[in-house]
């Protein structure tokens, strides 16, 4: 009896982590934008190595892709406009990002590297995410050599657009068919069994 019920105690459980697994999920690839028609704007104030004089104002638009679960920033494109460094910035290969609220991308023209942080999270949790902050650092001299130019005088968001979500496997046909009759099989031996032996028992 006891070998029984620890048979169908095994079983129940082999079926139940069968149909209940449901593989290791990973996180969608949200995709946001800076839109050409909202476009994002920063003043600099300081300037590192004048001319220009601060303030300065620069313009600039884009998008990127974030993936939260591997943490990596990838397909960044963000156009500047204005007299720091203009041009457009790019970063296409998945860069594993430390920190989850900055995006950077690489001017290799002007060999200089913009920086643009929010103020929440890059995990496409909300609808949009405002900027806090904005450095532009150069090693090809001008304006902003290192540590380069920033400010916090930044207006503008980047908008969650779409997410493509990773399939998540889910249990077949087959699969569950396969596991509920491993259970009522082992069910009906363990009830034969227990018949069986109150047959063969004293009258």
């Amino acid at each position: 009896m006891v070998k029984s019920r620890n048979c169908l105690l095994l079983a129940v459980l082999a079926a139940t982590a069968l149909l209940g697994w449901r593989g290791g999920a990973e996180a969608a690839l949200v995709h946001y934008s800076i839109p050409q028609s909202l476009f994002a704007s920063a003043t600099f104030k300081d300037i590192v190595n004048p001319p220009p004089n601060g303030p300065v104002s620069e313009i600039f638009f884009g998008s990127f892709d974030v993936d939260a679960a591997k943490e990596t920033l990838s397909n960044v494109v963000l156009s500047l406009f204005g007299l720091l460094y203009p041009g457009t910035y790019t970063f296409s290969a998945p860069n594993v990002v430390l920190n989850d609220s900055l995006v950077t991308a690489l001017d290799a023209n002007h060999q200089t590297q913009v920086f643009i942080y929010f103020q929440d999270p890059l995990d496409g949790a909300a609808p949009l995410d405002l900027m806090t902050k904005m450095t532009i650092v150069s090693n090809s001299g001008g304006p902003c050599p290192f540590p380069g130019c920033s400010t916090e005088t930044v207006s503008g968001a980047a908008f969650r657009v779409l997410s493509s979500p990773t399939p998540v496997p889910e249990p077949t046909s087959l699969a569950i068919f396969g596991s509920a009759s491993v259970v009522w099989m082992v069910i009906g031996w363990a009830n034969r069994r227990r018949a069986g032996q109150r047959s063969s028992g004293p009258a």
